[in-house]
């Protein structure tokens, strides 16, 4: 079960978050031109306005160009995932296998060490 807490810690970190400071510029200047519309449109001294013909036109096309990205992106995560499940499941047979040294200290270092190796690895996956 997740906690509902993570809701608020999302709401209250979404100006610090990554995707927020990739897209910050484009977002600012979209905003303002949407401003400036806006307020010209309001004062009357232009009225701006798009036919909807091309946006119905183009709509379905990139609904379905959409979905297809989602789709293989998920398929990306997924096949991650299971690799990566794969590995940590061969990781934990070898420690298991690894209690068969007869020198024990040896084998708590080899378990110290493969639990290294996860660490290691998912800091390599996620960090470059």
């Amino acid at each position: 079960h997740r906690s509902t807490k993570r809701y608020f810690r999302a709401l209250s970190t979404w100006l610090i978050s990554g995707i927020m400071q990739g897209i910050a510029l484009e977002l600012v200047f979209l905003t303002s031109i949407a401003a400036v519309v806006a307020g010209l449109s309001a004062k009357g001294i232009a009225h701006l306005a798009i036919p909807a013909m091309p946006l119905t036109l183009t709509a379905p096309a990139l609904g379905l160009l959409i979905t297809f990205r989602t789709n293989q992106a998920y398929d990306r995560w997924w096949e991650a995932r299971k690799i990566w499940g794969a590995v940590i499941n061969k990781t934990r047979d070898l420690t298991r296998q690894s209690h068969w040294f007869k020198d024990t200290a040896r084998a708590r270092r080899f378990s110290s060490l493969s639990v290294a190796f996860g660490y290691a690895l998912n800091a390599h996956c996620l960090l470059g």
